[in-house]
């Protein structure tokens, strides 16, 4: 099961070190069976095991998730989106990204 993830971010305009952001994942999954919602993590100094849930939905059929964080206190951050099934997270590579600039495009594969 595969997962094509574009990363997009909204930048609201602060240059505070608390950085305020909507972040939108849109992602297209050739198979969704047992799928039954995503999760989207962040973290810093490439260290997943301190990840972050930002948020999450239950509703398998989306194909985007858009969530508001307001507590990011270093400019580079590596996010993270999960496929959530019974047995697992299908947890895509990580996607390092550095804050302030107006926007981000990234393509990620979850296996």
């Amino acid at each position: 099961m595969k997962i094509i993830i574009t990363l997009i971010f909204v930048l609201l305009a602060t240059q505070a070190m608390a950085f305020s952001r909507n972040i939108t994942i849109y992602w297209e999954m050739s198979d969704t069976t047992n799928v039954t919602g995503y999760i989207m993590y962040f973290y810093y100094a490439n260290d997943p095991s301190n990840k972050i849930k930002i948020c999450e939905s239950t509703d398998a059929t989306i194909s985007k998730l858009t969530c508001k964080y307001t507590s990011f206190t270093n400019p580079e951050v590596y996010f993270q989106i999960s496929a959530v099934t019974p047995q697992k997270e299908l947890v895509s590579k990580p996607l390092k990204v550095v804050l302030g600039t107006r926007s981000v495009s990234k393509f990620i594969r979850i296996n």
